[in-house]
């Protein structure tokens, strides 16, 4: 199984699924280590960046260090300050320079002694930090300069350019990291760029310093992810890939193999692909629906409906009959108890059960909750026993059928007159109703051997009360005939084909609602 596929198609279709399945853990594998490598560049760029933050606020705090001993010397004659602020620019690490200003005018460096330039505090950071493209001694080199003010006074410090690119450039860790300084930013190249800088295509990380205002930002440039598993995860990658091959060929060979129908029946019945179908039986009076057989379909997952010859047999031999029926039962109750009361007073459903049905009394249990689905004598449950089985009764199955004939669950024999065990089964069980067969009603007019039979059908239930169903009518000479031998129930396809339960609930709706419409008429 499945049962109606064709050798091709499961081949075509066993090729598709070791290819999907297959390729699934070369997949994950990808996603796996795309994954990783990112959150480890990730790691990286939170690490670089901390690291850089760390070694920046190391050279503020000795820039901020050298003007906060300097500041308060703001106003003094050069000449009485040179010495002092000289001595403060190389005792401080970082420090290039030191100058005072007053007035916003740096008049005295420690390196040129009197020097004479308006600052601009609006130049700076919050009055604070500027990033400057290079100064007077160095003007190709940048300079980070740290200004501290009071009142009228102030203190300036300067920070050779090149620490800065080296704390870039050696805590990137093969990525890359850039300071930026309000407007502007430093790239590890050591070039200062005016220009708003553009967040790093892989992994980046910005965060600012809590104790000055500038900000690291660190990441990767595109195409680094797949570098980076190249470089470290290649191994890794390999092994996903045996693994995918592996899971592939071993798909394809265990799909080759023979299903035993038994595990395709039980896969079928977990997945719900057991459903009913329903064929109405009408009233020889009027042709109304007054009952139906429930008729059990596969809806195979690929094959679609897949024929109950093929499936039933398999079914029964293993004892799988049993919870499928049930399955079906639930599905029925479930769908048709709601419009229970569209339906004709003791409508008739019947079910077909089986030998195995026979031996478990669970069925009285089905029968009940089928039952108690619906309001109380609203339809009439009718269990189908075939005539061309053979039921060995016990104690059980005389049990059984005693309960279900209190209950109210009526019993047909159906395929009557096909088998070896008509009388018999007539004479230990309580039967109901007659069904007659389909192989006798289609050759009426044709055959007389079957017509003779039919005759004797009829005359055996007329004698010990037994109702009549002809099944399998196709033909109006074939309706007529059986009309005419007072036959009160037909069934075929001169009046319905079996249907998909919610289309047989959507007939039902439809005539429900023509019977209002003709009664408002009428009272009109």
């Amino acid at each position: 199984m499945p049962l109606t596929i064709k050798r091709h198609k499961r081949m075509a279709v066993n090729i598709c699924l070791s290819v999907l399945i297959g390729t699934f853990p070369i997949v994950c594998g990808i996603v796996t280590l795309h994954s990783l490598a990112n959150r480890t560049l990730e790691q990286q760029s939170e690490s670089a960046t901390k690291a850089a933050i760390q070694q920046f606020n190391a050279m503020l705090d000795s820039a901020e260090g050298a003007t906060s001993d300097t500041y308060r010397l703001a106003g003094s004659p050069c000449e009485d300050v040179q010495f002092l602020l000289r001595e403060q620019a190389t005792q401080r690490l970082f420090v290039r320079t030191v100058g005072v200003t007053l007035n916003d005018e740096f008049y005295c460096s420690s390196l040129f002694g009197k020097f004479f330039e308006h600052i601009r505090p609006t130049d700076y950071v919050n009055g604070q930090l500027l990033l400057s493209f290079g100064n007077v001694v160095t003007p190709d080199i940048p300079v980070l300069i740290y200004r501290k003010s009071e009142n009228e006074k102030g203190a300036l410090a300067v920070i050779d350019g090149r620490y800065v690119k080296n704390v870039l450039q050696h805590t990137g860790k093969g990525g890359n990291s850039v300071l930026i300084v309000g407007p502007r930013w430093m790239s590890s190249s050591g070039h200062v760029f005016t220009a708003e800088h553009k967040k790093f295509p892989i992994a980046e990380t910005r965060i600012s310093s809590k104790k000055y205002f500038f900000s690291v930002a660190s990441g990767f440039n595109s195409g680094e992810v797949l570098r980076h598993i190249e470089k470290n995860y290649i191994d890794l990658f390999g092994v996903f890939i045996f693994l995918g091959l592996s899971a592939g060929a071993f798909t394809y060979w265990t799909l080759g193999r023979a299903i035993p129908p038994s595990q395709e029946l039980k896969r079928a019945l977990s997945a719900g692909e057991f459903i009913p179908y329903i064929q109405p039986i009408v009233s020889a009076e009027d042709e109304s629906w007054i009952g139906a057989e429930i008729l059990m379909r596969w809806n195979h997952s690929s094959d679609g409906l897949v024929s109950p010859d093929l499936f039933i047999p398999y079914a029964e031999h293993s004892g799988l009959i049993v919870p499928m029926t049930q399955s079906i039962m639930m599905q029925v109750a479930k769908q048709l108890a709601p419009i229970s009361q569209k339906l004709s007073k003791g409508f008739h459903i019947g079910f077909n059960i089986s030998n195995h049905h026979c031996h478990d009394i669970e069925l009285i249990h089905d029968c009940q909750y089928f039952l108690n689905a619906f309001p109380k004598d609203s339809i009439t449950l009718v269990l189908e026993i075939t005539e061309r089985e053979i039921i060995e009764p016990g104690a059980t199955t005389y049990e059984l059928f005693d309960r279900l004939n209190n209950m109210g669950v009526k019993i047909a024999l159906d395929d009557f007159g096909t088998g070896h065990s008509s009388l018999d089964y007539l004479r230990k069980f309580k039967v109901d109703y007659l069904k007659i067969d389909k192989s006798f009603v289609s050759m009426i007019g044709e055959d007389s051997l079957s017509t003779h039979i039919i005759e004797s059908i009829l005359a055996l239930s007329e004698k010990i009360n037994l109702s009549v169903v002809a099944e399998g009518i196709e033909t109006p000479e074939q309706q007529k005939y059986l009309k005419e031998r007072k036959v009160k129930y037909l069934q075929g396809y001169l009046y319905s084909r079996p249907l998909p339960l919610d289309i047989f609930i959507e007939k039902i709706n439809q005539a429900s609602i023509n019977n209002q419409a003709q009664a408002q008429l009428s009272n009109s």
